[in-house]
């Protein structure tokens, strides 16, 4: 409930920070199934670097594999749409640091972090934080480019945040309760331990009593 919550209220923010400023809009059907197509295969992304995290690969080594085999792939359409301009304009200094940049933070950098992240919290639990990416842009272009927020951004970055909260409201939630559960039956079962404990002593006490008994039964008729 909270989490559905959390993602209408998120996607709606994220819509009003995207399409702020925009006139006029128009729709693509094969734009749509390729933002529909990269958001499945983003997911199937995520599942598959979990798996391999349970399997025991690491964060860095996996990364590495991945854009090695990313850029093998990426090949063929550079071949097929060509190349850019010659390497005298890549080697220029402000070209260089654009790439670097690229490569080493918004790249490398972010692959890594949300590889762990898949890690430790999960898919679907790592997935919600996507929802500030839109509030940290605008942000970011408020205070380094100084440009104008509009309120149909700051409402926007609200609902956002919002989303956000909601859908970890649901999991904090859902942590507590099982949290709770998980302690009720260690309870439970520390007390059926004791009384078990505690019958099986009168057991064997009951046992050796009547094995006493007997064993005096069998003396008595001897004697006599």
């Amino acid at each position: 409930k909270w989490f559905f919550f959390g993602f209408v209220c998120a996607m709606a923010g994220v819509a009003l920070v995207s399409l702020a400023g925009v006139s006029e809009l128009h729709f693509s059907p094969i734009g749509a199934l390729l933002g529909v197509g990269a958001a499945l295969v983003w997911g199937v992304y995520s599942v598959l670097v979990r798996q391999l995290g349970h399997m025991g690969y690491r964060t860095i080594p996996l990364t590495c594999r991945i854009f090695g085999y990313g850029l093998l792939f990426l090949l063929v359409p550079a071949v097929i749409e060509g190349f850019p301009s010659g390497l005298s304009v890549w080697m220029q200094p402000v070209h260089l640091a654009n790439l670097l940049f690229l490569g080493l933070c918004a790249s490398a950098t972010c692959f890594v972090t949300w590889n762990r992240a898949v890690f430790l919290l999960g898919p679907v639990k790592t997935s919600v934080y996507i929802y500030a990416t839109p509030v940290i842009t605008i942000v970011s272009s408020a205070l380094i480019l100084h440009e104008t927020m509009t309120p149909i951004m700051w409402l926007g970055t609200v609902l956002a945040l919002g989303g956000l909260i909601l859908s970890e409201h649901r999991e904090k939630e859902k942590t507590t309760a099982c949290a709770v559960v998980f302690c009720l039956q260690q309870n439970f079962l520390q007390k059926t331990k004791k009384v078990f404990d505690k019958c099986s002593r009168i057991w064997y006490s009951i046992k050796a009593v009547s094995e006493r008994q007997a064993q005096n039964r069998k003396v008595w008729f001897r004697t006599d």
